[in-house]
């Protein structure tokens, strides 16, 4: 079976991108911007990192597990895939500004 392309990966994080970007914009200039509630609805925020993480993983890793008689040998492969890690990139970048503004919001 072949790993979906990563350019669903792409659209999986469009979700992610309006709140940060939206978010981003409204901390730094104060300029309000209309966005759609269903699109930036926490399950389909993270619901679309997830997704993006897992088609572009699937897609740049290998997970190989060999057995022997006295072990168990497992080996991860990362394949030169740049859209594919981009996209891993770009998920782990968003959740991370999302946590940080969680934690902020949340603290201070």
């Amino acid at each position: 079976m072949t790993a979906p392309s990563p350019r669903w990966a792409g659209l999986a994080l469009v979700p992610a991108a309006v709140l940060v970007a939206t978010g981003l914009l409204q901390s730094a200039s104060g300029v309000v911007v209309g966005r759609p509630d269903w699109l930036v609805h926490p399950a389909l925020v993270l619901g679309g990192l997830a997704l993006a993480i897992a088609i572009a993983a699937a897609d740049a890793l290998r997970l190989r597990v060999e057995r022997a008689p006295e072990a168990v040998t497992v080996r991860l492969d990362v394949r030169r895939r740049p859209l594919a890690l981009a996209a891993i990139a770009s998920a782990a970048l968003f959740a991370a500004v999302i946590a940080v503004y969680l934690v902020a919001e949340n603290l201070g």
